[in-house]
């Protein structure tokens, strides 16, 4: 882990407390970003905790306070490439036709343990830690069922009226060499394709936000966000929160942005839920928590498993917008499968 991980002190403080919950199979809330380390068991006073599914909505479906078990739906459908890419193929002429201007199919992998062994969530979330690079990782407890990852996305942050977010859209395979990386960085910065895959989450954005901002300031251009195995188009957006706007407002406005959902986001939603063959439960779905009325920090849940002591099953989705290639996009959610995927830990069951 880098200088921005945990402190060792706030690591040994909060671990045995983790540890224990996870143990006595108790609901658990666990936050690590840069070096903020937070730990809720049950209900708190001090962070509210609040979890919702990439299609809930505030009073209405799968989307409640802290601590919950949301329904489990059918078992997700694990498309082959052949069928995911044709679905993609299918997004990308919808968008040529103008259906929509961009659009994100997910899909799905699922991991069984070997017998005599099972899947540990703990030792899973040490692994995440040790290669999140400054992401945020998260690890939400039920019992018997565990859903965690490291997101390089944070979807808003409120502290004292003051609002940020980012765009995060557009993705390359980081390069092994060191000596590639400048390279592929601005081969990324000049694909036409990405730059109007990353143009429309920033659009998306500046719609949302503009009616609960008195004041919005966008970056002019995106640059390269480095991670541990993958590079990103990132481009950096603040706001002051009009009177009376609570970060919970924010959420309700943003999610899902045009990075996970699409855009225009109706026509790309109903696309999505005609055409994806199973609910994405926690996968792209707001979570974090609040410290008062209107201040608080929600990640997009991407990079994550939801695993049980038998099976893991891992996420990913890819951006399509006209021009989309299919075998493109299998590839870069083969890369980014990898962040949930080679983190999995199993022990003697």
């Amino acid at each position: 882990m880098d200088d921005r991980s945990p402190s060792r002190a706030q690591r040994a403080a909060l671990w045995p407390a983790l540890a224990d919950a996870l143990a006595q199979g108790l609901p658990a809330f666990a936050w690590f970003e840069g070096a903020q380390a937070r730990l809720v068991v049950g209900a708190s006073t001090d962070l509210h905790v609040h979890v919702r599914t990439f299609t809930g909505t505030p009073g209405q479906g799968p989307w409640a306070g802290w601590p919950v078990r949301p329904e489990a739906g059918p078992a997700p459908v694990v498309e082959d490439a052949a069928t995911w890419q044709a679905r993609v193929a299918a997004a990308e002429a919808a968008c040529q036709r103008g259906v929509m201007e961009k659009v994100v199919p997910a899909r799905v992998v699922r991991h069984e343990a070997p017998p005599g062994l099972r899947y540990d969530p703990l030792a899973t979330l040490e692994a995440l830690l040790a290669g999140a690079g400054d992401g945020v990782v998260f690890l939400l407890a039920e019992p018997g069922r565990w859903f965690l990852g490291a997101s390089p996305e944070i979807l808003v942050r409120v502290t004292g009226g003051h609002l940020s977010t980012h765009a995060l859209a557009g993705t390359r395979r980081r390069p092994a060499e060191a000596g590639q990386l400048v390279a592929a960085e601005q081969a990324l910065l000049d694909s036409g394709k990405d730059r109007r895959e990353h143009a429309a989450v920033v659009d998306d954005l500046r719609e949302q936000l503009a009616g609960v901002c008195t004041h919005i300031e966008v970056g002019a251009r995106p640059h390269v966000r480095r991670l541990p195995t993958l590079l990103h188009l990132e481009t950096p957006v603040q706001g002051t929160l009009r009177p009376g706007i609570s970060v919970l407002d924010v959420v309700d406005r943003l999610h899902p942005t045009a990075a996970l959902g699409g855009r225009p986001r109706a026509a790309a939603l109903a696309w999505l839920a005609a055409t994806e063959p199973f609910d994405r439960g926690g996968f792209g779905a707001p979570i974090g928590y609040t410290t008062s009325e209107n201040d608080g920090v929600f990640c997009v849940a991407i990079r994550s498993v939801l695993m049980t002591p038998t099976w893991a099953l891992a996420f990913a989705g890819a951006g399509v917008v006209a021009g989309t290639d299919p075998a493109a996009e299998w590839a870069e959610t083969e890369a980014k499968l990898q962040t949930a995927t080679s983190a999995l830990r199993m022990v003697p069951a």
